[in-house]
């Protein structure tokens, strides 16, 4: 998995040396991007909720925080642009 992620992170600084400033247009391809990774998160908290742990409290929080933690390491990890 370590080499993985060496991998990864030479592939991204192999591209972004040579990249140029993003341009409006790629910035709001990413932005829109963002919105809808954000509501699919949404979408999938919200169903899990009603159809299986609506009267499971603690599960519910549990599976909401997992979910949101996985969401974001692979935001981080994959699609998260430097400034």
């Amino acid at each position: 998995m370590l080499r993985v992620w060496t991998a990864l992170r030479l592939f991204k600084k192999k591209v972004l040396v040579g990249a140029q400033k993003p341009t409006y247009a790629d910035r709001m391809k990413h932005d829109l991007f963002v919105v809808i990774y954000l509501v699919v998160m949404v979408a999938l908290i919200i169903g899990l909720d009603v159809l299986f742990l609506r009267d499971h409290l603690w599960w519910r929080l549990a599976t909401n925080v997992g979910i949101v933690v996985v969401f974001a390491t692979v935001y981080l990890l994959f699609f998260r642009t430097s400034k």
